[in-house]
């Protein structure tokens, strides 16, 4: 997971939520084998990251 800081993962000081959705998810799904539905992906996190996980 990116380090978010203080962000909880929304676009605040940094652009944490564009870069999940526009530049990190589409490098894992160009790499790997990634299921396009919803039902077959998960994201997790600790402690803050957790939060932001469930948002």
């Amino acid at each position: 997971m990116p380090q978010g800081a203080t962000d909880w993962y929304v676009d605040h000081k940094e652009k944490m939520e564009m870069a999940f959705f526009d530049d990190l998810l589409p490098e894992i799904e160009a790499r790997y084998a990634a299921a396009a539905q919803r039902g077959g992906r998960m994201i997790g996190g600790a402690s803050p990251s957790g939060h932001c996980a469930m948002r």
